[in-house]
This record gives C-alpha cells, sequence and structure tokens, in this order.
C-alpha cells in the first residue's frame, strides 16, 4: 500500500509539471504538439491545452499514466468491460440456432401427420 502511494503522488508531481509546462507553451506550440499526436486542433487555446493535458495524463503509451505500475488498473479496466463474441463462438450459436429451427420444423411435420391421421380415422377428410 505504501509504495502505491508513493507512486501515486509522484504520478501527481509529473501531472502537475506537465501541466505547468503546457500551459507555459505558446499557441502555435501547443498546435504541432496536437498535430503531431493526431488530435484535433480546433477550440480555444484553453482547450487545445487542456486536449493534449489529458492526451498526455492518459493511460495512452506516450502519456505519463502509462508506466510499468498502472497495470494493474488496466486489467481491472478489462475486467469491467463484456468479452466481445469470437467468431467461432458466433458460428455455433448460429448453428444451434439452425438445429433448434430443425427440430422445430420436424415437430410441426410430426403433429400435422398425426392431426391428418387423426382426420381420416375419423372420416373428416
Amino acid at each position: 500500500m505504501n509504495s502505491n502511494s508513493r507512486q501515486k503522488g509522484s504520478q501527481d508531481l509529473k501531472l502537475l509539471k506537465l501541466e505547468k509546462d503546457i500551459n507555459a507553451m505558446k499557441s502555435n506550440q501547443v498546435v504541432n504538439a496536437l498535430k503531431q499526436k493526431s488530435l484535433p486542433v480546433y477550440g480555444t487555446l484553453q482547450q487545445k491545452r487542456e486536449r493534449l493535458l489529458n492526451f498526455l495524463s492518459s493511460n495512452h503509451p506516450y502519456g505519463i499514466g502509462s508506466n510499468k505500475g498502472n497495470n494493474g488498473t488496466k486489467s481491472e479496466q478489462n475486467k469491467s468491460k463484456p468479452k466481445r463474441d469470437t467468431t467461432r463462438t458466433a458460428i455455433d450459436k448460429i448453428n444451434q440456432n439452425r438445429e433448434l429451427r430443425r427440430k422445430k420444423m420436424e415437430e410441426k411435420k410430426i403433429v400435422k401427420l398425426r392431426k391428418e391421421v387423426s382426420n381420416q380415422e375419423q372420416g373428416i377428410k
């Protein structure tokens, strides 16, 4: 726990330094930094600075939060996301549905034949 709080403290310091550096940048420097990161360059200077700060402080590979001590948070994020169905499981579901439809059709045919037989016995047809 103690080392975890140290890491968080060091990240806070890095974030404060990063914010100070970004706020000291001129408009054209901010725009160039955004272009290098392939981020949108529209908006006011403050919006651009916030966008750059958010990008650099997020869990992006080029940001502060990307150090190896943060792997626990990434795995927690992955656990909260529902797993996507793979192609194979999707194909299996399609096959199961197809089998269910076939069984229903066979049952309907059997019911229809039974009705025909009972109607013939009663002399309806």
